[in-house]
């Protein structure tokens, strides 16, 4: 008999036990009954899947595994970015631009502006990512808990930088889900510092963020990100295959690069990396320490010009 025939076959006898009817008329009444009893836990098991999955979204990260937050060292200014997960590592070339970093190019900036800050790239991700295993059930357990895991480490963080005296300017980045990371770190230092007079400006970056947190808030970023600084800015495209990455912020000004025709020159390992990593690649490419006469940072404020929730297209 061919192959065809006896899956159509078994799927018949299948159905049949499903409904309770058809081939099953020899069947008890003690089989139907366990057939509707396996049915139903069955439906029940497929529904709790997305609430166990926002439980375990939202379940404690292990503290002990945080890395340190490093020192100011006696400077008074910082930038600190949070990477995406995973593909944010993915090597990219581009025909004009040398590989960017976007660390190395704020450092760049710096000195040849004659800025001396502390640049760092918080580690969150070792946190959460199985690196190694690249099997179904830790690569769902790394996205299913970035958000939430993200902003737990995102507050650590920044109520450690809360403890440093004499901070004048925070600027905090993060890229793809690296903007959980990065404006939980920025709320938690804004709302450590409530009342202080010496608090300093809070400048936010988030580059092409994510905006999906958990399982069912699918807007919270787009209504929430930047909410608590004095500055946010987000780039990002609207073309991308990575979901829940293509909205402007209501709290932020939104540089929108989706057609801008510099875009051409840049060129990724494949279309999923390269549209995801463009706006993080427009940035470190653009990025410029800019400083007044006084060699002070210039420290950036919402205007008529950049206003929250305002959205400019860049050609």
């Amino acid at each position: 008999m061919p192959a065809t025939m006896l899956i159509a076959r078994a799927l018949v006898v299948i159905s049949c036990l499903l409904s309770g009817a058809g081939g099953v008329h020899r069947a008890s009444q003690a089989t139907r009954s366990a057939i509707a009893v396996t049915r139903r836990n069955t439906a029940l098991g497929i529904a709790s899947v997305p609430l166990v999955a926002e439980i375990w979204a939202r379940w404690p990260i292990n503290s002990t595994l945080l890395p340190p937050v490093p020192s100011l060292g006696g400077l008074r200014d910082a930038v600190i970015l949070f990477g995406g997960m995973d593909f944010y590592d993915t090597p990219v070339t581009e025909r004009t631009y040398s590989r960017f970093n976007t660390e190395e190019r704020i450092r760049e900036s710096d000195r040849a502006a004659g800025v001396r800050r502390l640049v760092h790239e918080y580690d969150w991700r070792s946190v959460l990512e199985h690196r190694g295993d690249k099997s179904f059930l830790a690569t769902t357990d790394e996205y299913v808990r970035t958000s939430h895991g993200g902003q737990q480490i995102g507050r650590y963080v920044g109520r450690e930088l809360a403890k440093a005296p004499g901070l004048r300017s925070l600027h905090v980045i993060g890229a793809s889900v690296g903007a959980f990371p990065a404006d939980a770190c920025a709320a938690a230092y804004v709302n450590a510092k409530r009342g202080d007079p010496d608090r300093a400006h809070v400048r936010l970056t988030l580059l092409d963020p994510l905006i999906l947190r958990g399982v069912f808030e699918t807007g919270y970023g787009a209504a929430n990100f930047g909410r608590t600084v004095d500055y946010a800015e987000a780039y990002l495209n609207t073309d991308d295959q990575v979901p829940s990455t293509n909205e402007e912020l209501a709290n932020a000004f939104t540089y929108n690069i989706t057609g801008c025709a510099e875009r051409r020159k840049f060129e990724g390992e494949d279309e999923l990396h390269n549209n995801h990593a463009w706006p993080t690649a427009y940035f470190a490419y653009h990025y410029q320490t800019k400083v007044m006469k006084n060699g002070e940072l210039v420290l950036p404020q919402h205007d008529a010009e950049h206003p929250r929730g305002g959205v400019v297209d860049v050609p």
